[in-house]
């Protein structure tokens, strides 16, 4: 039980689980800041399957994204720390360093795990019209791509189980409700391996569903943390973005 001792305790899964959770319930908030740094510093029971191409790829990643730095067209970098960079679409909102940190204070994570957030940002940040968000953060917790690679399937549904238990009662202060257990699984994201969990929970405002993604990486004897989720009936277009985003996550 060794791996699933340590696993546990890395909670910055939960941190991430938080702060989308407000950013569902409090999207209004979100304004098109666009401050982050670009990629010269740096301030997601059976396998799920999936109805269409995008939530598969999201599910799973392609293994290695482009050697080449030339963002795609309508994208741009961002460095996000610890070697990491990614693409996000130009016509993504982001949030600013303060509203991240707002949104961190009300949800009590501040004080938690250190965890910096480099990047998150939406879809649209007109709350009645975004579909999807996308979260990088980078956690001093740290479990080795050995340990992550050595988890038993008892070891996954273990750690889902509990992750499963604090999420629904976190979901319920927030108004939503879980309604598809989480499923906890490994695979490779960019050569690297990926802790990766996914789940769906309703809208804060009554309005469908959202699908979640959050992949756990080591970089560098910390953890790169990629949340995406978009909702269950988006716009292909819009899942097929978050798609790029992770395709295009490079190790430098």
């Amino acid at each position: 039980m060794r791996t699933i001792k340590k696993i546990l305790v890395f909670i910055g899964i939960f941190i991430a689980i938080k702060v989308i959770f407000f950013i569902a319930s409090d999207a209004s908030r979100i304004q098109s800041e666009h401050d982050v740094e670009s990629s010269s510093g740096g301030q997601a029971q059976e396998q799920p399957t999936a109805a269409n191409s995008a939530s598969a790829a999201l599910a799973s990643p392609t293994e290695s994204a482009a050697d080449d730095d030339t963002p795609k067209a309508g994208y741009h970098r961002y460095g996000v720390g610890q070697g990491v960079s990614l693409e996000l679409p130009e016509s993504w909102s982001l949030l600013s360093h303060s509203q991240v940190m707002a949104i961190k204070k009300k949800t009590g994570a501040v004080d938690d795990h250190p965890t910096t957030t480099p990047i998150a940002a939406m879809a649209s940040s007109d709350a009645s019209l975004n579909e999807a968000m996308f979260r990088a953060s980078i956690s001093d917790d740290y479990v080795s791509p050995d340990d992550i690679k050595n988890a038993s399937r008892q070891d996954l549904d273990a750690l889902c189980q509990s992750i499963g238990k604090t999420m629904s009662a976190a979901l319920a202060k927030q108004g939503m409700a879980v309604t598809k257990a989480p499923y906890c699984y490994v695979i490779p994201v960019a050569n690297k391996t990926a802790l990766t969990a996914s789940y769906q929970r309703t809208d804060a405002h009554g309005n469908g569903t959202w699908e979640v993604f959050i992949y756990q990486i080591p970089a560098k004897g910390k953890m790169a943390i990629f949340t995406t989720s978009y909702k269950t009936n988006s716009k292909p277009a819009v899942q097929l973005q978050l798609v790029d985003i992770m395709n295009s996550v490079q190790w430098n």
